[in-house]
This record gives structure tokens, C-alpha cells and sequence, in this order.
């Protein structure tokens, strides 16, 4: 098997869509130069979906996370160390950015089946949030977000 090379640099986290690979990378992070690309598995090509600058770049971790839900690939943006962020629709035929709800401290994203799972809390302690892939709307439970502790969330999987 062939490498395949990159657009661009420091890819941080993935999504699988069939043969379809999406990867996030924010590139040298303080600069445009990363975002989305996808990754043809099947006859080893990789094209741009949309770049930094588009989904609102030059914070150091843009795009920092992820995942499909529902047919549709959302993305965190807009990260950096405490600040603010997004959770946004990619639209991967056209390059750009859909629907967004802000959230606090976003880091980290797990898609299973219709819902997000989202780590709001760079600074500890970090919650789980839940948001709607179908409307983007907040279903976290009444009592409120999920605590998981102390530390910093880097990355979630789904148990099979």
C-alpha cells in the first residue's frame, strides 16, 4: 500500500464516511493554512473540503474535531484555550459552513447515531454536552451536563 499525502499539516482528529476518510488538521496553528480534506480510500486521493480561512481560522486548533451524524459531517471551530467555539455543519459538496451553535470551552466531538456528544471544557472541569445532529439543538439531560472529572477531555470513542 501507497502513503497518501496530505493538503495539510498536524491532522488532529478523524471521521470515516464509507471509503471516505475526513480528517481535520489545523496546520502550523496562528496561520490559514489547515482544514478539512477527505481521503479516498479506495483510489488513494485526498481533495480539500474546506480550508481554515472559510470555517473562520487563525486560532491555534481550527478545526479541532470531527464526526459524522445523520448523513452530515460537523466540525468544532473556533477553539483556542479557554475561548470560544462552534459547532458547525460542513457542507461537503460545497466547502462551506452551515448551521452553528456557540458553545464555551468546546474541544472535543463524538457522533452515535442521531446525537453529539461534545466536551465543553477546556479549563476543568470538563462536561459532556448533547446536541441534536438533526436541528443542532441542546438535549443534554435536565440535570444538566455530564461532569467527568478534572481533567481535560482530548478525545471520546464509542463503546461497541
Amino acid at each position: 500500500m501507497q502513503a497518501i499525502a496530505l493538503n495539510f499539516h498536524n491532522p488532529v482528529e478523524f471521521a470515516v464516511d464509507g471509503t471516505r476518510l475526513y480528517v481535520a488538521a489545523p496546520g502550523a496553528g496562528g496561520v490559514e493554512d489547515g482544514g478539512i480534506e477527505v481521503v479516498d480510500t479506495s483510489v488513494g486521493t485526498s481533495t480539500i473540503v474546506i480550508s481554515e480561512e472559510t470555517m473562520g481560522g487563525t486560532l491555534s486548533t481550527n478545526p479541532s474535531g470531527i464526526a459524522f451524524a445523520a448523513g452530515q459531517l460537523f466540525a468544532i471551530t473556533n477553539w483556542s484555550f479557554g475561548a470560544g467555539g462552534s459547532l458547525v455543519v460542513v457542507d461537503v459538496g460545497s466547502g462551506a459552513v452551515g448551521d452553528a451553535v456557540a458553545i464555551t470551552e468546546v474541544n472535543t466531538l463524538l457522533a452515535s447515531g442521531t446525537s453529539l456528544y461534545v466536551n465543553a471544557g477546556a479549563t476543568p472541569p470538563s462536561t459532556i454536552r448533547v446536541f441534536s445532529a438533526a436541528t443542532l439543538a441542546e438535549v443534554t439531560p435536565a440535570a444538566g451536563p455530564i461532569a467527568v472529572g478534572s481533567q481535560n477531555i482530548y478525545g471520546m470513542a464509542e463503546a461497541l
